[in-house]
C-alpha cells in the first residue's frame, strides 16, 4: 500500500470514527428521553414523485445513513426496488428508523404510500423530521430555517443520492456547531 493510500486509509478511518462519535452523542440524548433503543437517521431525497389517482408516482429516490454514510438509489418505484430498500434498511441493525429531510411535504408520502401497498407498513412508522425546523430551533428563529443548505458540500444537482448526502453532511457541521449563511430571496 502506497504511502497516498495509507493516507486516505487513515483519514476515512478517522472520518468513521468521527460520524460514529456524533452518532453517540444523539443516541445518549435519545436514550436519556425514549429508553435505550439505538437511533439510525436516515436522510431521504425522492425525485419525479407525483400524486396520482392510484397513490404516488416516484421516477427516484436515495437513502443515506448518518452514521456509516453507506447509500441507497432506488431507480423506480417498483416492488423489487423496495425489496432491496427495506433489506438494506434492515442491515442497518436494530433500533428506530428516523426519516429526515429537507422536505417532508415532498418526499414523506411516495415513500410511506409505496412502503405501505408493498408490505403493509412503514418502517419509519407514522412521521418524519424535516432539517430546516431543527436548524430553526438551533438558532432560536423560524425565519432563517434554510440557511442551513449553505452547510452542504455535496452539490445539490437533484440526483436523490447526491441531495441526501449534502443534507447528511449540512446536518454534521451543524451537530459540531457551525451555522449557515443568510441566502438570496427567491420570491419578491
Amino acid at each position: 500500500m502506497s504511502e497516498h493510500d495509507r493516507g486516505k486509509a487513515a483519514y476515512e478511518a478517522d472520518q468513521l470514527k468521527q460520524a460514529q462519535e456524533r452518532h453517540e452523542a444523539i443516541n445518549e440524548t435519545y436514550r436519556f428521553l425514549f429508553g435505550e433503543s439505538p437511533l439510525h437517521l436516515i436522510f431521504m431525497d425522492t425525485e419525479g414523485a407525483n400524486p396520482t389517482r392510484d397513490g404516488w408516482s416516484l421516477r427516484e429516490f436515495g437513502a443515506v445513513d448518518f452514521i456509516t454514510r453507506r447509500t441507497f438509489h432506488g431507480i423506480d418505484s417498483l416492488q423489487d426496488t423496495f425489496e432491496r430498500f427495506w433489506r438494506w434498511l434492515n442491515d442497518l441493525g436494530l433500533g428506530r428508523l428516523v426519516f429526515v429531510t429537507d422536505n417532508i411535504a415532498y418526499d414523506w408520502p411516495p415513500i410511506h404510500w409505496h412502503m405501505v401497498k408493498y408490505f403493509g407498513t412503514n418502517p419509519f412508522g407514522h412521521s418524519a423530521r424535516r432539517i430546516g425546523d431543527f436548524y430553526a430551533g438551533l438558532v432560536g428563529d423560524w425565519r432563517k430555517g434554510s440557511e442551513w443548505k449553505s452547510l452542504r458540500v455535496t452539490p445539490h444537482d437533484h440526483n436523490p443520492v447526491n441531495d441526501a448526502m449534502g443534507n447528511v453532511e449540512a446536518f454534521a457541521a451543524m451537530l459540531e456547531g457551525k451555522r449557515g449563511k443568510k441566502r438570496g430571496r427567491r420570491y419578491g
